[in-house]
């Protein structure tokens, strides 16, 4: 499910806090709109790196789907 603009055509940003993050190269945000937990892999990064990363950071992402696995989340780390 991607979380878009009124339009429908472009994914729009969410802000979140990152709950868990493992060694193994993953973890979990949750939305600052929601309750539940939606996963990202150290491969969906952008701006910054995975083990800069903390608990409880503040973020940007956008949500998407793969076919694989349900939410995965491309955290912006530029937020701090």
């Amino acid at each position: 499910m991607w979380t878009t603009t009124p339009d429908d055509t472009q994914p729009s940003r969410c802000e979140g806090t990152i709950k868990t993050l493992t060694d193994r190269g993953f973890g979990f945000i949750v939305p600052h709109n929601s309750r539940r937990s939606l996963f990202f892999h150290a491969s969906g990064v952008a701006g910054g790196r995975y083990d800069d990363l903390q608990t409880e950071q503040q973020v940007d992402f956008i949500e998407e789907t793969d076919a694989s696995y349900s939410g995965p989340i491309k955290p912006d780390t530029k937020k701090g």
